[in-house]
């Protein structure tokens, strides 16, 4: 019994003491008991301060304000902030300066609050900038508003028009759309609504009248869609005379249509795609191709067969950004973030008055009988709201829409960016090489249409390679028709620099321009080039210019002026202009290797030269650049190997050898001689412009090789196949088997540059130039690498007008 009483009693007290701390806390808090503060700020015309900074400052600032505190005085601050919300409604909790409704009174008497509210508001001309509110008041009681005292503060848009909230873009009460004259419709997409009956804000009663596919699901938070590529959302034919759409989109190397007419069968349905794919030539004779997932590329046109492209620029679409789809009298135009695509193309043409029939989809259609490559359903993108106008916005109306629509999409959890968001979403590159071809219609390859047959560029023949590792990324942003000095150079902030990878292993830009040039002076141009994409980060690599018929003095002059200037502002230099069936005087006159408009190669020039010089010089960049890093050659050089079999595939040959010799690796060139058929070996005659194949594909026993003669059946006669024992990276290079040969590669590409060669052995090695290429310099015997020397050749030019180079030994 004693001990059950014990325990009563010791209950007892630990719930009496429990009852004692509640009691304390309860008069603790009574004892502080500010004023509940609200308030709804709008302009005098009663547009909404949204989002607006809200601070409460207690003035005069000298004293010392205080409550009372169980009886106590105790200090408190004089400053509070809050944010008002989409609506301009704010509210905060401020202790009272006169007594009334058991509100905490401050000490001493005769304090008041000076609430302020500031907000950046609408940039010049639709709107007045930055704007501030301000009122000093006296609070008292349990709870205040004090909206009347913010209900008539400066106005921010110009005009002076009353704009309601129907009106604004973005969520409800998003401080006044800048631009209403000519409003159709306005879709917000808010996370309470069913995109298949999306609300038009415009206040014109343009909703939403359905879902075409499996209807969108509406996102939780940020509101917007996901594009899934299975649906979209269908729109009334009202807006069918739409000429300036904006939209707000989520890109992560989207494919598929932003928007669409739903009647695709000819020209009276008008679309705009995004897309990460090459696009047909038959469809696009404009086009260009996107390899990887730095970013997609935005095209505008009508949804027939034929050329249906209105516009496609070079601009780099990826991340979060409002896309602005013009349609003018003569040309579409498109704005990213607001800001202008600077190109003019060939054959940029308007989508105008080309929705004629059926209804724009929301997240695109199905399908489609143009010859669009991605032609669908919106996929990985998230799709945020959408605007249309019945008019051509001028460049500062959309200016400012996007300004104010990027404010509305970050308060729903959506900032834009500028680039894409890489290394935050699924497919980003992470450790990998980025490489971007930049170009005109020699890099860009499928895009040209004139001779015989499109060819694929250099980028897209063969997957570049780094060190013998395929990029995480290749993005071919080539354009026919650009130039260097108007177009490439200007415009690659907006086509290049988006698809920088900070967290890629290397990113490397290759720029390859001055066809197009006319003649005029593009080393400047180019230097400014380089030197702007060194600053985002980027390694430079340039590559001179080709034959092109009626402008061999010109390739003369801007590849002299290359070879003596290029380090001066870049990382590496491709010479194209030394391979003797490119950059001679006059080689744009061959059928081997070039089409019939005597500017573009061909696709063996494109596989057997063109390519092989720019991946060697890409390796170099990132490839043994010290002898710390050299790769050691521990044998000398082999016999040339035996094939046992050549078969041939349309253009594609299969040489097959009992083991395929260790150096033939892909990406290297291989020296096939001694077949029958003839057109199998390695000749300037048979499209093998340097004296070697370039390795496609490779296996234990096999490589692959692209070969200009077709229909030649199967190898009677075997010959022999042999690769150059120094590899694509190999910058520097250690010898250590004494006796024997070290086989160069060719110095065709490599102008000016000097290769490094360390025989640590006790005996001498031999170094054998490829091809007919000779070594001159460096005494009696300048191919002999004595026991521990070292030897340093620089490839030198034969001539600008007959190309061709050669090593010379320079130590």
């Amino acid at each position: 019994m004693k001990r059950i009483f014990s325990r009563q009693k010791t209950m007892v007290k630990k719930l009496l003491s429990l009852y004692i701390v509640a009691a304390a806390l309860a008069s603790a808090a009574a004892a502080q008991t500010p004023t509940v503060v609200s308030g709804t700020v709008t302009d005098l015309n009663g547009v909404p301060y949204s989002f607006a900074k809200v601070s409460a400052q207690l003035i005069p600032t000298t004293a010392s304000p205080t409550i009372i505190v169980n009886g106590i005085p105790t200090q408190i601050g004089g400053q509070q902030n809050a944010n008002a919300d989409a609506n301009g409604t704010f509210s905060m909790s401020l202790f009272c300066n006169s007594a009334g409704g058991g509100c905490s009174v401050i000490s001493p008497s005769g304090t008041q609050w000076q609430i302020t509210v500031n907000i950046n508001g609408v940039p010049p001309p639709a709107g007045k900038g930055s704007q501030a509110c301000t009122a000093t008041l006296t609070i008292t009681g349990a709870s205040q508003s004090v909206t009347s005292s913010f209900s008539a503060c400066p106005a921010l848009l110009s005009g002076g028009g009353a704009t309601t909230t129907s009106s604004i873009p973005g969520q409800p009460g998003v401080t006044a759309v800048p631009v209403t004259s000519g409003l159709m419709a306005e879709y917000r997409l808010l996370p309470t609504e069913n995109p298949c009956a999306a609300v038009d804000y415009s206040g014109n009663g343009n909703n939403a009248t359905g879902c075409d596919g499996t209807s969108p699901i509406i996102q939780s938070g940020t509101g917007g869609f996901a594009g899934v590529g299975t649906g979209s959302v269908i729109l009334p034919a009202a807006l069918n005379s739409a000429k300036t759409v904006t939209f707000f989109i989520s890109n992560n190397h989207a494919n598929g249509f932003l928007i669409a007419g739903n009647n695709s069968g000819g020209t009276n349905s008008s679309a705009v795609l995004i897309t990460g794919s090459a696009q047909s030539p038959g469809g696009q004779a404009q086009g260009d191709g996107v390899i990887g997932n730095t970013g997609t590329r935005v095209l505008s046109g009508w949804l027939s067969g034929g050329n249906p492209t209105a516009d496609y620029p070079r601009v780099v679409a990826s991340g979060n950004q409002s896309i602005t789809w013009v349609m003018g009298a003569s040309v579409d135009q498109f704005y990213f973030n607001g800001a202008v695509e600077n190109f003019t193309y060939n054959s940029q043409r308007t989508s105008a008055g080309h929705q004629t029939s059926g209804a724009f989809e929301l997240g695109g259609i199905s399908s489609c009988s143009a010859l669009y490559t991605a032609c669908g359903f919106l996929n990985s993108a998230n799709m945020y709201y959408a605007i249309f106008y019945n008019r051509v916005l001028t460049p500062q109306e959309i200016a400012a829409n996007a300004q104010y629509l990027a404010t509305a999409m970050a308060a729903r959890g959506v900032p834009s960016t500028t680039v894409s968001p890489l290394g935050s979403a699924p497919g980003n590159i992470l450790g990998g090489y980025n490489v971007v071809a930049d170009g005109d219609s020699i890099t860009c390859g499928t895009c040209v249409t004139n001779g015989p047959s499109p060819y694929t560029g250099y980028a897209g023949s063969n997957t570049l390679l780094v060190n013998g590792v395929t990029p995480a990324s290749l993005t071919n942003s080539g354009r026919a028709g650009i130039n260097m000095i108007s177009q490439l150079e200007p415009g690659a902030a907006q086509a290049v620099d988006p698809a920088y990878a900070p967290k890629a292993q290397g990113n490397v830009v290759i720029i390859w321009g001055g066809t197009n040039d006319g003649g005029t002076n593009m080393q400047d141009s180019l230097r400014s080039y380089c030197t702007a994409r060194r600053l985002v980060g980027w390694k430079c690599l340039v590559v001179s210019m080709i034959s092109r018929t009626g402008s061999d003095t010109t390739k003369n002059t801007y590849g002299a002026w290359m070879r003596q200037h290029w380090k001066e502002f870049a990382d590496g230099f491709a010479d194209m202009a030394s391979d003797t069936a490119l950059g001679a005087d006059g080689d744009s006159a061959s059928a081997t290797y070039f089409l019939a408009d005597n500017i573009h190669p061909t696709q063996t020039a494109v596989d057997n030269d063109e390519y092989p010089i720019i991946q060697r010089a890409v390796d170099a960049l990132y490839g043994n650049n010290d002898f710390s890093t050299a790769t050691v050659y521990s044998s000398p050089a082999t016999a040339a190997v035996a094939t046992t079999a050549l078969t041939e595939s349309g253009n594609t040959v299969t040489v097959t050898f009992a083991a395929t010799p260790a150096n033939c690796q892909v990406g290297n060139s291989i020296v096939i001689a001694g077949v029958t058929a003839a057109g199998y070996n390695s000749t300037a005659a048979n499209g093998a412009g340097n004296g070697a194949w370039t390795i496609i594909t490779r296996s234990a026993t096999q490589v692959t090789y692209f070969d200009a003669t077709t229909g030649l059946g199967a190898a009677t006669v075997q010959g022999t196949g042999v690769c150059p024992q120094q590899q694509n990276k190999d910058v520097f290079q250690i010898l250590n088997f004494g006796a024997g040969n070290f086989t160069l590669q060719s110095c065709v590409g490599y102008t000016g540059q000097n290769r490094y060669y360390r025989n640590i052995n006790a005996n001498p090695s031999t170094l054998v130039p490829f091809g007919s290429e000779t070594i001159t310099g460096g005494g009696a015997t300048p191919a002999t690498l004595a026991a521990n020397t070292t030897a340093i050749i620089q490839c030198q030019l034969v001539s600008a007008s007959a190309a061709g180079a050669n090593p010379v030994r320079i130590q």
